[in-house]
C-alpha cells in the first residue's frame, strides 16, 4: 500500500528524532576506588573499542581543591546506540556517565568530536591544566592506537623536526638504522617514521648521506649565519650588470 505524504513526513520526523538519541561514541569517568581491578578486561569482553586516559591524579577544582583520582574513558560502537546501551557497558565497570540530558554547559555523555575528546585525556590543548603523558593512555577492543587517534598535522611536523635533529646529533644517515632504533626504543615515533613522515624523513636521510659523500659539513657551512639576512627571490634587489656585460 502506498504511504501518504503525511505518513512519510511522520516517519522522517521519527527517524530524525531517533538518530538524535543514538550515537557511536560515549564517555564516562572511572574512579579506581570503585571500579574492579580488571575493568579494562571487562571492556574488552563487551566487544567495544575503548580508550582510557592516564590516571588523573593532579587535577584540581576551580577552588583549588584536588579532585579524586580518575580515568576518562571513551567507548565506540560499530553502530549508533542509545544512552541506555552505552550505560549498560559502563555500569559493568562502575563508571560514572554524565546524565542523559545534562544542563547547558555541563559535560555530555555522547561525544561529538572523538579526537578532541581523546586529546583531552592528557589536556593536550589545555596547557593551564595538569599535563599527562600520552604514552600512559591505554586502549583495547580493536581500537586504533591512542597516539594515532590524537595526532594532528602540526604534531607530525614537530615530531619530524625532532627526529631530524636526533639523526643529526647521532650522525644517522640510514633510514633502516633509524627504523631499527624506533622499533626497539621509541614506539611513540613509529607512526611518523613508518607512515605519515616516512617520505620526508627518508628523503632527509638520503640528503644527509649525499652531503657526506660530497664532503659537505652541515656544521661548517654559513647557512645559519646568513639565514637572518636571506630574503625571498622576488624581494631581492639584483645588482646592475657590469657595463661590459650590457648589450650595445
Amino acid at each position: 500500500m502506498t504511504r501518504s505524504e503525511a505518513q512519510k513526513r511522520a516517519d522522517a520526523k521519527y527517524n530524525a528524532k531517533r538518530r538524535g538519541t543514538r550515537h557511536h561514541n560515549w564517555n564516562a569517568i572511572v574512579y579506581p576506588e570503585s571500579a574492579p581491578e580488571n575493568w579494562r578486561d571487562i571492556l574488552c569482553d563487551c566487544m567495544v573499542q575503548w580508550w582510557a586516559s592516564p590516571l588523573h591524579n593532579l587535577d584540581v577544582n576551580p577552588s583549588g581543591e584536588r579532585k579524586k583520582d580518575h580515568h576518562h574513558v571513551d567507548i565506540s560502537f560499530s553502530s549508533a546506540v542509545t544512552y541506555e546501551t552505552a550505560k549498560e557497558v559502563f555500569d559493568q565497570i562502575g563508571a560514572v556517565m554524565p546524565p542523559k540530558n545534562p544542563p547547558k554547559g555541563s559535560p555530555r555523555p555522547d561525544i561529538l568530536d572523538l579526537r578532541g575528546s581523546l586529546r583531552y585525556f592528557c589536556h593536550l590543548d589545555n596547557p593551564s591544566k595538569a599535563q599527562y603523558k600520552p604514552s600512559d593512555a591505554t586502549f583495547g577492543g580493536g581500537a586504533t592506537p591512542y597516539l594515532d587517534m590524537i595526532a594532528t598535522s602540526a604534531d607530525d611536523d614537530e615530531t619530524i623536526c625532532e627526529i631530524e635533529e636526533f639523526c643529526d646529533q647521532y650522525e644517522i644517515a640510514s633510514y633502516a638504522r633509524l627504523c631499527r632504533y624506533v622499533r626497539n626504543h621509541r614506539p611513540d615515533w613509529k607512526r611518523v617514521v613508518l607512515r605519515t613522515g616516512a617520505v620526508a624523513i627518508s628523503r632527509y636521510l638520503r640528503s644527509v648521506g649525499w652531503e657526506r659523500t660530497q664532503g659537505f659539513s652541515v656544521a661548517g657551512d654559513r647557512l645559519e649565519e646568513v639565514a637572518p639576512e636571506m630574503t625571498l627571490s622576488h624581494d631581492v634587489e639584483w645588482p646592475e650588470e657590469p657595463d661590459e656585460a650590457r648589450a650595445d
